[in-house]
């Protein structure tokens, strides 16, 4: 008997596994960033107009207006450090600890969340690394909470969890980053 439980525990965890590396690839496959900056020059040209499809130059853009590396106001993607000091966020705050990967819909009222459970390698065997649970959860709050002070510090975007926000904070934030938050610490 206990055979047959053994064995299909490490069935279990093998099913686990390969559907946990699933949900990361296919979510994590989908976290592109778009920059919601200003319109380049050449998507400010105004192509219905008459005279620009005549052949007239349109004055007032130099050659430096058209390369994307001089752009002088690059986009703001996450809290400075005055509005993180202003909430009150630590380093805790960044990080969703509430679902190893989470994807928040648009409206923030629902959530899909995936939600694993390790044992962990053991003195004994460190090799060892087991799967106590799985859990896939869906939640939708019917009326739209205010945001709380965690809420606020995090960087915004669909893809939370552990997983999602250490994306977010390590690749994707560009002010005020976690490391620049270390090393005034540590200063």
């Amino acid at each position: 008997m206990k055979t047959i439980t053994r064995y299909l525990a490490d069935k279990a965890n093998r099913v686990a596994l390969g559907l946990g590396i699933l949900i990361m690839a296919t979510g994590l496959s989908g976290c592109g960033f778009v920059s919601k900056t200003t319109k380049t020059p050449i998507e400010r040209l105004d192509l219905s107009s008459s005279s620009s499809v005549m052949g007239e130059v349109q004055q007032g853009l130099t050659a430096e207006d058209y390369d994307p590396k001089s752009l002088k106001n690059p986009a703001k993607v996450g809290l400075s450090e005055t509005e993180s000091k202003q909430l009150g966020c630590n380093i805790r705050d960044r990080f969703d600890r509430g679902a190893t990967l989470a994807y928040n819909f648009d409206n923030q009222q629902s959530r899909l969340s995936f939600h694993l459970g390790l044992n962990g390698p053991s003195l004994g065997d460190p090799t060892q690394m087991k799967f106590k649970s799985v859990l896939i959860r869906f939640t939708h709050k019917f009326s739209k909470p205010p945001e709380s002070k965690r809420e606020k510090c995090r960087f915004q975007s669909n893809f939370q969890g552990l997983i999602g926000s250490a994306y977010n904070e390590f690749f994707v934030r560009n002010n005020y980053t976690v490391w620049q938050e270390l090393r005034s610490k540590l200063k």
